[in-house]
């Protein structure tokens, strides 16, 4: 899945999604903060949001490892927690390789992407207010332009080049998590540019331990719908051996 979503779209690839988009890139993102209000009125107030509450949860977790179920297919990913620019970020380290990965922080990247595209979040982005995603409230913050592809670089030769020409983030207001991740863009094809919506919508979050995982993401593509479904999460259990 990782690879097909590349050649489709180029970008998607976490993780999360998160879980992610994201990745996600899984989306494994910490517990409730205190901190998480729909009062904020900025994008940095809602990115330091999302780090927050990273940060405490990373900071028991050394090593997770997520199970999947994609189309029928049984898939798994291990990751590892490693510091940069001294903060917690979980890389992929052993995948059976049909996993599911998405997020904007690259397709080797889980828990902790938001270290990754946070800062040009914060260069670039807009608070564009709240809306509801069900009985969620979200804050909703925006890159257009040629700033999108900063976040969601186009790719080639050997994938489908796509182009962004807008990035939406929507964050719970409590939990500062993201809720779903919404690329507008182009593919490159051989007849030439296609408009291209790609929608990541993360589900179902549950607590394990001091994470809370979205157990199913839907990711909507080109007129196709995929449900991801996260079957087991195991932490600090070390490397798979089989």
């Amino acid at each position: 899945m990782r690879r097909f979503i590349g050649h489709v779209v180029a970008v998607v690839a976490l993780s999360a999604v998160s879980p992610f988009l994201g990745t996600f890139a899984h989306q494994l993102v910490g517990l409730p903060s205190s901190t998480g209000s729909a009062q904020a009125q900025s994008v940095a107030e809602v990115i330091e949001g999302m780090y927050a509450a990273v940060e405490r949860q990373a900071a028991a977790v050394q090593d997770y490892t997520l199970s999947q179920q994609v189309m029928g297919f049984d898939t798994y990913s291990y990751f590892e927690k490693e510091l940069v620019d001294g903060h917690p970020v979980f890389r992929l380290q052993i995948s059976d390789g049909s996993g599911f990965s998405f997020g904007l922080g690259g397709e080797d990247i889980g828990l902790g992407d938001v270290f990754i595209y946070g800062p040009k979040f914060l260069e670039h982005g807009i608070y564009a207010g709240t809306e509801q995603i069900g009985n969620f409230t979200v804050h909703v913050l925006t890159v257009e332009g040629d700033a999108a592809a900063e976040i969601v670089p186009p790719r080639g030769p050997d994938q489908v080049e796509y182009r962004p020409r807008a990035v939406r983030l929507y964050v719970d207001a409590q939990m500062m998590v993201p809720r779903r991740i919404v690329l507008e863009g182009d593919a490159v094809t051989d007849t030439g540019p296609q408009a291209l919506g790609i929608q990541l919508d993360m589900q179902n979050f549950l607590p394990i331990e001091s994470m809370l995982v979205p157990f199913k993401t839907t990711l909507q593509i080109a007129g196709m719908s995929v449900d991801v479904m996260i079957t087991e999460v195991l932490i600090n259990a070390g490397r798979p051996t089989a």
